[in-house]
C-alpha cells in the first residue's frame, strides 16, 4: 500500500535524481569536433549513394534551435532554460551538448556553425530542410 510518507520519499528521491542528472550528464554528453570519415566508411557511403544525384538530395529532418538571437530568428520557451524545470533543463542541456553548443551566449551561431560543419562532412552538395525544434 502506498502511504503518504512513501509517496513523499519517492517524489523527493525522483527530484533529487533529476537534479543530480542535470548537473552530471550534460558534461559527459558534449560531442567533440566533427571528424572526417575514414576510407572504409566513405566507400560504404559512396556505394549506398551510387546512382543518386548529390545536388538533388535533401536531408528532410534537420532541426534548428536558438535563443532569440538575430542569426536564426528561432527561440525556445524560457522553461527549457529554467532551473526550476529540472527535466526540461536537463533535456535542453543534453540536446545543446549533443549539438556541440558549449556556451549560452552566442549559441545560435555555434548551433548553425556545427550544423553546417556536419553537413559539409556528410553530404556537402545536398540540401537541408530545416525544422523548428519544438517542445514536447
Amino acid at each position: 500500500m502506498i502511504t503518504r510518507r512513501r509517496l513523499l520519499v519517492g517524489g523527493g528521491l525522483g527530484i533529487a535524481g533529476l537534479a543530480v542528472a542535470r548537473y552530471t550528464l550534460p558534461a559527459r554528453w558534449v560531442t567533440g569536433p566533427v571528424q572526417p570519415l575514414d576510407n572504409e566508411t566513405r566507400g560504404f557511403v559512396a556505394r549506398c549513394l551510387e546512382g543518386c544525384v548529390p545536388s538533388r538530395m535533401v536531408d528532410t529532418h534537420v532541426h534548428i534551435a536558438g535563443q532569440e538571437e538575430a542569426l536564426t530568428g528561432c527561440w525556445m520557451h524560457p522553461d527549457w532554460r529554467s532551473h526550476s524545470q529540472l527535466l526540461r533543463r536537463l533535456r535542453y542541456d543534453l540536446f545543446m551538448g549533443a549539438a556541440g553548443v558549449s556556451h549560452e551566449v552566442g549559441c545560435d551561431a555555434q548551433y548553425v556553425e556545427r550544423l553546417l560543419e556536419r553537413h559539409r562532412a556528410g553530404l556537402p552538395r545536398g540540401r537541408l530542410l530545416l525544422l523548428a525544434f519544438d517542445c514536447f
